[in-house]
């Protein structure tokens, strides 16, 4: 965490001391879900303690009762953990974004902000996760819970097109750095594992937005898509809504 200090104190700085006034803007959509395969590492990591090593890697089995061993022959044929299936019980994210727009050229401008969010996702693994580099098997149906705070400076270029209606179109791309203190619960019949982590990566993103005509305060209706690329991790695409002012 103390090497993402100098990056977020930067954003706050270049947002606080830009010349054209901030907009702010409070949106809520699906949650970002980079951080956790590694929160869930992190847990499971704890769980297991000095028994288990960075180099193990996680597996589920494969072997199903209802449908039998996959492989033919009896043996469990393990797969990472990113192959593991599950039910997402439910998912949101509160975002909070402060940003300037620096015009640069006509319809065109320099994009400086950042961003806090607050979410949260639950998913059922109907199958058990097994990890056979130390022999841990966890059979059982497992239900995990992450909650989540993130800090997000960014910066990018935005184009602006008018749309019918008064309304605007807005093409935005850019790059920032994501910085997410997450609490993961893994819980079944035989655990209880509970603990939190810290999770920092960088991004890059593109993003669509529709900007609803302004009401008698000055305040737009905001529909935003989004997707998100995690070198370290994963890409994702997000939909969220909110209100700009």
């Amino acid at each position: 965490m103390n090497e993402s200090w100098p990056v977020l104190c930067l954003g706050l700085a270049t947002v606080a001391c830009a010349p054209v006034e901030p907009q702010a803007r409070l949106l809520f959509g699906q949650e970002d879900i980079h951080y956790q395969e590694a929160a869930l590492e992190a847990t499971v990591l704890e769980f297991l303690g000095d028994g288990f090593t960075d180099g193990a890697a996680f597996q589920i089995s494969r072997d199903d009762p209802e449908r039998g061993d996959s492989n033919g022959d009896g043996d469990d044929e393990p797969r990472d953990i990113s192959d593991i299936p599950y039910h997402r019980a439910g998912q949101g994210q509160l975002s909070l974004e402060v940003r300037t727009e620096h015009p640069i050229a006509r319809g065109t401008y320099a994009v400086v902000g950042i961003t806090g969010r607050y979410g949260g996702a639950q998913y059922r693994l109907p199958e058990g996760i097994v990890i056979p580099d130390v022999g841990t098997e966890l059979p059982d149906p497992i239900t995990v819970t992450f909650r989540a705070v993130q800090l997000e400076p960014k910066a990018g270029l935005a184009w602006k097109f008018e749309a019918p209606g008064g309304s605007d179109m807005r093409m935005e791309v850019g790059g920032g750095y994501a910085v997410t203190r997450v609490r993961t619960r893994v819980q079944s019949a035989l655990i209880d594992a509970d603990q939190v982590s810290t999770v920092e990566m960088p991004l890059v993103y593109l993003a669509s937005e529709l900007l609803l005509p302004s009401d008698s305060r000055g305040h737009r209706v905001v529909l935003r898509g989004e997707v998100r690329h995690f070198p370290e991790a994963t890409t994702s695409a997000r939909l969220s809504a909110g209100i700009e002012f």
